[in-house]
């Protein structure tokens, strides 16, 4: 088992919190932190080692909303 750092980012990409991930593989550590479902962007890090970057959480919901937004027709200008 090896030890993993997870980094929570905020919007500037400045850490705002930390928590350690046990897990067997890289893989492994990035798949338990993106289940661990955080709404803000995170970083794993295995000592100096950077793994991966998980993007914030964003439920069914969020999501549809702004695809939905997204998809919307731009109003005409006059």
């Amino acid at each position: 088992m090896r030890e993993y750092r997870l980094f929570c980012l905020d919007a500037a990409g400045k850490i705002t919190g930390a928590e350690w991930i046990g897990a067997a593989s890289d893989d492994e550590a990035v798949r338990i932190a993106r289940d661990l479902n955080k709404p803000v962007p995170c970083e794993v890090w295995q000592r100096t080692r950077f793994v991966g970057r998980i993007p914030r959480f964003t439920s069914a919901g969020e999501a549809g909303s702004s695809i939905a937004a997204a998809r919307a027709p731009s109003p005409i200008l006059r």
